[in-house]
């Protein structure tokens, strides 16, 4: 299924992913509750998934966050060069 087609519904891809995702889990022959160094177990994406179905505001918050990180990162890189530039551009 391909979920960006506009005719699909919202809930009905989350369901898909979230099934994908357990079947990668059985495959790898990894619990669904396990939890790894990098990432939050499959049972907590697949809660996810289905909380950004159900709640547009959540995926909203989620981009909102996505755009501020981003910002505080071009900010960072930006006061980086400036300062790298003021100690080490020849006089």
């Amino acid at each position: 299924m391909l979920c960006y087609d506009i005719d699909i519904e919202l809930k009905e891809c989350a369901a898909d992913r979230s099934f994908q995702l357990e079947r990668i889990a059985m495959l790898n022959g990894i619990p669904v509750e396990a939890r790894s160094w990098r990432h939050s177990s499959i049972a907590n994406r697949m809660r996810l998934l289905d909380k950004y179905a159900r709640d547009p505001g959540a995926t909203r918050r989620l981009e909102l966050s996505v755009i501020a990180i981003k910002i505080f990162l071009i900010i960072g890189t930006i006061a980086g060069l400036t300062i790298g530039l003021w100690l080490y551009w020849p006089k």
